[in-house]
């Protein structure tokens, strides 16, 4: 599960976030906010910089993303002057002590709104929210150099205070935070300090050595506290988070003990909580690809360059990206697109640099891409990003399950209807064949009547679940854009699509 949502963000106001689904197709007609709901990603991936001094960068000539800054970015009609990006998710490590590897296969749904305002001239988040197992937090960094928390509704007043708690790192979407924790207990009223109880609340796996606590009559009791929580810590690291919070929730006292003790908890772990959330939404972000409208024209030769990772969004590296790959991957590749789209490439490597050769696999004949129109130039991107992705599956039995989504802005440009259908074809297969190994989406944005008809097909067949795909409509009115989700029957059909969506207004 992955959802995502964005208010005051150019057209879009959202009220709620949206589900990513493994394919997710955005609809509208032109700046109906379609590209801003997708490229949004990339502005968080071009803004996860460490050594950035705003939470958003607003441009990144790499990425090619470009939303001018926040006065151009934020909604015309925005009643109050921030920006909030809204993301929900399936997390498995909330507090994990000193690793953060994914052990569990039980999944934790997190929901988080980070609010970007602007004082000053100067940019800030604001407030961060997140809701997990019905636990509500809010920290706020309205006031310079202090943060306000809120957790379940119960306000830790000794933060602005005593300050406990205190900003460290402001220029991310989610600030990291640091937790005085002796300054945090020896503000405490004494009362609420029972060992005992607070043991039988938290673990009772551990009550042997709790009851030990307890029986030291010399120490204080914020020091015993204070030694219950370090051994809570370690008992984390290999308990299960999910079934403590359960337990707890399920308590019941005459009194207010409970949710004292609960909260405090909480407040207690609040660095690890946010910090793990962050990185968790960060591995996220950095696991994003992007493919621009308009990709690179070809060219007759490009210049070699070992030191290539990763195609460039316009795909305009693409020739240096391939003459990086082995042998044994090029071939792979051959044979992928051969059987795909019956076509193959050749790198021809000459002193200095290299070009990419187009061979038709029905008489092996071959051209420079450059001779072959324009088309090649512009699929080849999505489909070495599409061939990548169905090769790691294939290579390793425990394929990275951390969620990789893949934006591509018309993937139909300059292409033959007949071949938008085999492209729709392969993203289906992929998605279908993966979807046990890896947590792979595809958000597309596109103008094509061609791979729509060719999903409902595929649906009618019974290639693709109907559960899988997600058809946004996006229509822009006067308060901004509406976002509805087409719905599919059992055959395809699409039950509630505008009449006369593709068709031009009659001519007067």
């Amino acid at each position: 599960m992955f959802k995502m949502g964005y208010k005051n963000l150019r057209s879009l106001n959202m009220e709620e976030s949206l589900e990513i689904k493994p394919i997710t197709t955005l609809v509208g007609l032109n700046s109906s906010g379609k590209s801003t709901f997708l490229r949004a990603l990339m502005l968080l991936k071009q803004s996860f910089d460490l050594n950035n001094a705003a939470p958003i960068i607003w441009y990144n000539y790499d990425n090619q993303v470009d939303f001018g800054s926040f006065d151009e970015a934020i909604n015309n009609n925005a009643s109050e002057e921030e920006i909030m990006f809204s993301f929900e998710f399936l997390f498995s490590n909330i507090i994990s002590g000193y690793s953060f590897e994914d052990k569990r296969e039980e999944k934790i749904p997190i929901k988080i709104n980070s609010t970007l305002k602007k004082s000053g001239g100067k940019e800030y988040i604001s407030k961060v929210e997140f809701e997990f197992f019905g636990n509500n937090f809010l920290i706020s960094h309205e006031k310079k150099n202090t943060v306000k928390v809120k957790i379940n509704n119960e306000i830790f007043e000794e933060v602005e205070k005593k300050h406990w708690i205190y900003p460290f790192k402001l220029s991310t979407l989610i600030p990291e935070i640091h937790v005085g924790r002796e300054k945090l207990f020896a503000e405490i009223d004494e009362d609420i300090f029972d060992v005992e109880k607070l043991g039988k609340l938290m673990n009772k796996k551990n009550s042997f050595e709790i009851e030990i606590l307890g029986r030291k009559k010399n120490s204080k009791k914020q020091e015993e506290f204070l030694k219950f929580f370090s051994l809570i810590e370690k008992i984390l690291r290999y308990e299960e988070f999910a079934e403590l919070i359960t337990k707890f929730s399920k308590i019941t006292l005459k009194k207010n003990d409970t949710m004292k003790y609960y909260n405090l908890f909480l407040a207690y772990n609040l660095y690890k909580i946010n910090m793990n959330i962050s990185i968790t939404l960060c591995k996220i972000i950095e696991n994003v690809e992007y493919i621009t409208p308009l990709r690179a024209m070809s060219e007759r030769y490009y210049r070699i360059n070992s030191n290539i990772r990763k195609i460039d969004p316009s795909g305009r590296n693409l020739a240096t990206y391939i003459s990086n790959f082995s042998e044994t991957d090029m071939i792979k590749l051959k044979k992928w697109l051969i059987e795909n789209f019956q076509f193959s490439i050749d790198l021809k490597e000459s002193t200095g640099h290299n070009s990419i050769k187009v061979i038709d696999a029905s008489n092996n004949e071959g051209a420079n891409i450059i001779d072959t129109g324009f088309g090649y130039s512009q699929i080849l991107p999505i489909l070495i990003n599409l061939w990548e992705i169905s090769n790691k599956t294939n290579k390793s039995r425990q394929y990275d399950k951390n969620l990789k989504i893949l934006l591509i802005e018309q993937p139909e440009l300059h292409l033959h209807p007949a071949f938008q259908a085999k492209l729709t074809d392969v993203i289906i297969n992929l998605v279908e064949k993966t979807k046990e190994k890896i947590d792979f989406r595809i958000i597309m944005e596109t103008h094509s009547e061609t791979i729509i008809n060719r999903i409902c097909n595929q649906i009618g067949k019974g290639n693709l679940n109907k559960e899988d795909i997600s058809l946004l409509i996006f229509e822009k009115e006067k308060i901004g854009t509406v976002i509805k989700e087409a719905e599919f029957d059992d055959e395809g059909y699409l039950t509630n699509w505008p009449y006369g969506f593709f068709e031009p207004e009659g001519v007067k």
